[in-house]
């Protein structure tokens, strides 16, 4: 059985520049093997989600928010079906910069895992508090208050930009801007009332530090009440 599926588009572009078209006989092999990473690791986080949230009820947790929950992941579970048509039907193969949005997918990948690190027990794809906690003030939670969210957003516009999926890319990506819009202002309110202040200024998405921040960051980190995220003291 033969797949006609679309071809790399190496010929031009920085791929080409670079000496890094893709040939048609690898593009097939290519994509399967990332689409089937990606799926891996979304199967992995909302197993660790789910063992996270046991352990936060279990914990005295509250969820907020679990109304639009079930909405989030079959926006994101449609992102895949359609990344995958759009790529068999009509993509014209790779995008001819795919080094360009292959870096910024990495950076991403790199970005959750610090993240999830940083948060240990507390990072979950639901909003959940847990009374006697504190705001996590290490890892990216120094500079800004949601790094899943940028993760998110880079990603559901790098992967289909990636593969030439640019209906996928411009659909998803607008979806998602919905999503977080109703998303970060309920989660905010949640952590103001679990920590019973204002969080601390910080952006949202990406850091925009100060003189004085970017001297305050050069000294020893301190547990203070600083970003997004809970963690129980002492853990």
């Amino acid at each position: 059985m033969i797949l006609s599926w679309p071809t790399g588009r190496g010929e031009y572009g920085l791929a080409a520049a670079l000496g890094l078209g893709l040939s048609p006989e690898m593009t097939i092999p290519v994509f399967i093997a990332l689409f089937s990473f990606l799926i891996f690791q979304r199967s992995v986080e909302l197993a660790l989600a789910e063992r996270n949230r046991r352990w936060a009820m279990n914990h005295g947790g509250r969820e907020y928010g679990g109304w639009a929950y079930p909405l989030i992941v079959s926006v994101h579970a449609l992102f895949y079906v359609s990344l995958l048509l759009e790529w068999r039907f009509r993509s014209d193969g790779w995008n001819s910069q795919w080094p360009l949005w292959l870096v910024l997918l990495t950076a991403a990948q790199i970005l959750r895992f610090w993240s999830i690190r940083s948060l240990g027990r507390c990072w979950n794809t639901r909003i959940i508090t847990v009374p006697g906690v504190k705001l996590v003030a290490q890892g990216p939670y120094r500079f800004i208050r949601h790094p899943n969210y940028t993760v998110v957003t880079i990603e559901l516009l790098a992967i289909p930009m990636l593969c030439g999926a640019y209906v996928t890319a411009a659909v998803f990506s607008l979806a998602n801007a919905l999503i977080l819009a109703l998303r970060i202002p309920e989660e905010e309110r949640a952590l103001e009332q679990a920590i019973g202040k204002a969080l601390p200024r910080l952006p949202r998405f990406l850091p925009r530090l100060s003189r004085e921040q970017r001297v305050a960051h050069l000294s020893p980190p301190r547990r203070i009440n600083s970003a997004y995220g809970l963690k129980k003291p002492g853990t």
